[in-house]
């Protein structure tokens, strides 16, 4: 904004008006101050509303004696700074400015100059002051507010960089408390984001430990039971081994019992024909009674004839002397045939006796050899049982053997499991620590308090 010489000569001659309706204005001015709460506080005693007062009737004294050098935008810039640090917004002495130039407008219209050109002349001039005043002090101020928060948020902004998320932007001007607010609501939710990341860094880290420790733990029981499983796979098989072994000795002496039967049997029929053949015997010694009875009657009739013979003998005297030897000796030979068929008959009685004895004994022993023929039928039945049962274990045990291997082969995989996810919670607690050590690189106000 330019300022010709005719512009300063308006200046120069409202100083007087100026002067004249300034006090008055500025009085009206802090009385609206004092009602309003919003800058009420900038002005908590009437000494400091007199130094205000004061300083503002010096200013205006300086913009009416047309001085814009640099020392007057030096002045305005330190009044605009002033502003801006004690937190006065533009809108305030803005509207302190309207005040004033309502005020000084209708002092410069009411006053007595020779013409209306020249009034609307002092006007503009007036105008272009007050205008050229506000633009240097809210330039001043933008400036100051501009470079705190240029500075601050570039501080809050450093501090980020730093890993410091404790620091908060505090004290801009409220055209920038958006922008402080937008940063700080950022480093909270940072903060707050890493604090759940250093918790969930912590509590997996935890978790990767105790996955870990358990992972070990399962991998040596996995180990312990896999050996178990081995060694029980060995018992098994050889439990198997022996029963098929049993198996097989039950098929032999099946074999053998079944052997035992069939001379049994051949037994029981040697022994059926002996009853028999005794049996034979037994009758042949009847018939042989029958004959020794005949021969017995013989030697008797032969006995009586020789008697008789001797008796007729007797009668004939002389002549019968001969007949009379010979009938001695036929009775001498009925009587030695008497006797030996007595004899013989006696041991036929004997030997029928003792037949009737051999064919109880025979018949008792073929009784026993029944009993003993069922007690080996029950046997072989048995050794059968026994045979089939211990087959049919071997076969089971095989089975078992193969599940129990089928076990361990399933626990080595699992044990390789075990170990690969033991090697991961490694690695994940690895991946945890190097998480919080990254975390740990920012400063957070109890992040680590906070910490479970």
């Amino acid at each position: 904004m330019q300022f010709t010489d005719k512009d300063r000569s308006a200046l120069r001659r409202l100083a007087p008006i100026i002067a004249e309706t300034l006090d008055d204005v500025l009085d009206r001015f802090y009385a609206k101050v004092k009602v309003t709460p919003q800058i009420s506080g900038f002005f908590t005693t009437d000494e400091q509303i007199a130094r205000a007062k004061a300083a503002q009737i010096d200013h205006w004294n300086a913009i009416c004696s047309a001085d814009f050098s640099a020392g007057y935008a030096a002045r305005v810039h330190r009044i605009g700074t002033i502003h801006a640090r004690i937190g006065l917004e533009p809108r305030w002495y803005l509207g302190g400015y309207a005040v004033v130039a309502e005020a000084l407008i209708h002092a410069t219209m009411a006053g007595r100059f020779q013409s209306r050109k020249q009034t609307a002349a002092n006007i503009a001039a007036l105008v272009k002051a007050l205008l050229l005043d506000i633009e240097l002090s809210v330039t001043a101020y933008q400036d100051v507010t501009d470079h705190e928060v240029v500075h601050k948020i570039g501080d809050g902004l450093s501090r980020l960089a730093d890993g410091d998320l404790s620091h908060e932007v505090s004290g801009v001007t409220a055209r920038f408390e958006g922008l402080q607010s937008h940063f700080n609501d950022a480093t909270r939710r940072l903060r707050e984001s890493l604090r759940h990341v250093s918790q969930a860094a912590h509590h997996v880290d935890v978790c990767a430990g105790e996955l870990k420790a358990a992972s070990e733990d399962l991998g040596r029981r996995t180990e312990m039971q896999a050996s178990s499983l081995e060694e029980a796979s060995a018992r098994i098989q050889e439990i198997a081994a022996t029963t098929r072994a049993t198996a097989a000795s039950a098929i032999v002496v099946r074999e053998g019992v079944a052997m035992s039967v069939g001379e049994l049997e051949a037994g029981q029929h040697v022994i059926t024909r002996t009853i028999a053949a005794i049996n034979a015997m037994a009758q042949s010694s009847d018939r042989i009674s029958g004959v020794v009875g005949m021969i017995e009657d013989i030697a008797f009739q032969t006995n009586m004839l020789a008697l008789n013979a001797g008796i007729e003998a007797a009668r004939a005297g002389e002549a019968g002397k001969g007949f009379t030897l010979v009938a001695q000796e036929v009775r001498g030979l009925a009587k030695r045939a008497t006797d030996a068929t007595r004899t013989i008959k006696d041991i036929i009685e004997e030997g029928a006796a003792q037949a009737g004895d051999g064919v109880l004994l025979v018949t008792e022993t073929g009784t026993q050899f029944d009993r003993i023929s069922e007690g080996v039928d029950a046997i072989n039945g048995q050794v059968h049982g026994i045979s089939a049962s211990a087959s049919s274990q071997a076969e089971r045990l095989d089975h078992m053997s193969n599940a129990i291997i089928d076990m361990d082969r399933i626990t080595q995989q699992n044990a390789a499991l075990v170990e690969q996810a033991s090697a991961a919670a490694r690695q994940l607690a690895e991946h945890a620590r190097e998480l919080a050590s990254q975390v740990s690189r920012f400063h957070i106000t109890n992040i680590l308090e906070e910490t479970p």
